[in-house]
């Protein structure tokens, strides 16, 4: 598969989260258990290597699943509880398909953690149509969205086809990593986002 990028920027570090809708009454502490049965199980997409617990971090990563490709973060670090999917190896294909592939497995996440005994009983609900995009290379934030945003539209209208969606930046301090907030016109849960990529016959 050919890389597409726009002005040729590669997409190759980046981030994805999602929020709950409803975190009931999970803890962060009841991720361990889970993310060491992911270990176990290969539950989730990715080399899984360990489990670490920053939740006496103030503001911290909260518990991170660690993977060679990338990490799995449970956090409240915006305030409500999220699920963010780190990218932190390069992957095949264009720019697109990255972003495919990267919301896809975090959308995947999402729904099996959701489904896990201690979240389920808890009444943990994720919301589609809250997304938040984090960009962890340098010379791509200097250039803002604009070196991919022709990518990331694209993708965002697999997800949200009914064009009402809404980018603000999730910074000012032009320190911090470049950071897009955004938010559908529709409410939308996880299992329609993964039906309306799965349409895309992403594998």
């Amino acid at each position: 598969m050919s890389d597409t990028a726009t002005n040729g920027k590669r997409l190759e570090r980046f981030c994805v989260k999602f929020y709950a809708s409803d975190a009931g009454s999970l803890d962060l502490a009841d991720a361990i258990p889970i993310f060491h049965r992911w270990i176990r199980s290969n539950r989730v997409d990715g080399l899984l290597i360990d489990v670490a617990d920053y939740r006496h971090v103030p503001d911290g990563p909260g518990v991170v699943l660690i993977g060679h490709e990338a990490d799995y973060f449970l956090d409240r670090m915006e305030g409500p509880l999220g699920l963010l999917y780190n990218r932190k190896r390069e992957s095949e294909g264009s720019n697109v398909y990255r972003l495919r592939r990267a919301l896809k497995t975090a959308l995947t996440a999402c729904r099996i953690l959701e489904q896990e005994p201690e979240a389920a009983a808890k009444g943990l609900r994720f919301d589609g149509g809250r997304l938040r995009f984090i960009l962890n290379d340098r010379l791509l934030s200097s250039n803002g969205v604009g070196a991919i945003r022709d990518d990331l539209d694209t993708v965002l209208k697999d997800l949200y086809p009914d064009g009402t969606t809404t980018l603000e930046a999730g910074t000012s301090d032009p320190r911090d990593r470049f950071t897009l907030d955004i938010r559908s016109g529709e409410p939308v849960d996880v299992v329609t986002l993964l039906q309306r990529l799965e349409s895309r016959n992403l594998h």
